[in-house]
């Protein structure tokens, strides 16, 4: 085997490794303190009638984001194929590693004819919300980390994270209000090059396009009002969870786990973000003084909701939008590699 092909597969055998190391070393915190009865015992509280309404819940909330990605996709999708190409997006990076359903839901949407777009139109959608979503992460955990007694190291990650979201919206909406002068730019750094580059500037200009939505408050303001009540939807069902697991809780814990979870969704890990996902809510909950044991089984109940529901969205989805979850992960896993070779 020679040098250049060593070096090529230890970063992509690294690629792989990383989110499964990351999944272990959560699953090892959980381990540290695992109490089985501890955990029966919170089942057992929580009643079937709360379960059902957390499920509302949840659907409500899914309805919502669905309705605000539709708005970042533009007029030329219907509100059913944002739906279905949403929980299709969150069904394959539940069963799939490295986040491969960013690139699979922007595949799925992406084409010619009624309810397609470019690659890069969907992709900028899909970034749009990621954006957002860490946009409030911050926002809220900044809200309520007055309430909480922490470290100066966290409430200087929120800052970080606000200023940084607002930053690259404010860049995406200035790069797309000035599509063309920023075109003009990247074409005259590329004209005397061939193949991926020129490649690069014409998916900078659908990304462009794409986030033409943060330069229009027609459109970004009801998203962002979207999003927020599908958060609110989501701290609401938790609060509804907790109230049947946990003897003493206060309103804001709710706003703190789940923007706890937002953040730690950004780490690579193994599908679904197992451990991991149960690790940021247990190490929030901590942060309040909530044992592990009821922290761990609000965490289940939430994963659970989290993968079944979008699973089964996303099965019908992929179904009715022409595809096949194996034809995505393949199609996702080449375009990964490609971008990973051209930087």
């Amino acid at each position: 085997m020679s040098a250049e092909t060593k070096t090529t597969r230890l970063p992509g055998l690294m690629r792989w490794l990383l989110p499964v190391l990351v999944s272990l070393l959560a699953f090892w915190f959980l381990l540290r303190n695992f109490d089985p009865q501890g955990i029966a015992t919170s089942f057992q509280t929580v009643s079937l009638p709360a379960l059902l309404l957390a499920i509302l819940l949840f659907l409500v909330g899914l309805s919502l984001r669905a309705w605000c990605w539709k708005i970042m996709l533009g007029h030329g999708f219907s509100y059913k194929t944002a739906f279905l190409g949403l929980n299709a997006g969150y069904l394959m990076n539940n069963v799939l590693p490295l986040r491969l359903g960013e690139f699979g839901r922007a595949i799925l949407l992406s084409g010619t004819g009624p309810d397609r777009g470019s690659f890069g139109q969907v992709f900028a959608a899909v970034l749009s919300e990621r954006v957002l979503d860490i946009f409030l992460a911050a926002l809220f955990a900044l809200v309520v980390l007055p309430l909480l007694v922490a470290s100066d190291s966290i409430r200087v990650a929120a800052i970080v994270a606000f200023l940084l979201a607002l930053g690259l919206m404010v860049a995406a909406g200035i790069g797309a209000m000035h599509k063309d002068k920023v075109l003009a730019w990247a074409e005259e750094k590329v004209k005397s090059s061939k193949g991926w580059r020129s490649k690069l500037v014409a998916l900078l200009g659908h990304l462009l396009n794409g986030f033409s939505f943060f330069a229009q408050p027609s459109r970004w303001i009801p998203a962002f009002l979207l999003l927020v009540l599908s958060w609110v939807c989501s701290m609401v069902q938790l609060y509804i969870l907790q109230s049947q697991v946990l003897q003493h809780m206060a309103w804001w814990w709710p706003v703190l786990v789940v923007s706890a979870g937002a953040f730690i969704n950004a780490l690579p890990s193994a599908p679904a973000g197992i451990g991991v996902f149960e690790a940021a809510t247990v190490g929030a909950y901590a942060l309040i003084g909530v044992g592990q044991s009821p922290a761990l089984v609000l965490a289940i109940i939430l994963h659970i909701i989290q993968f079944v529901i979008p699973g089964l969205f996303g099965l019908v989805g992929i179904t009715l939008l022409g595809n096949s979850l194996t034809a995505l992960f393949r199609k996702s896993l080449n375009l990964k590699d490609g971008q990973e070779q051209q930087q």
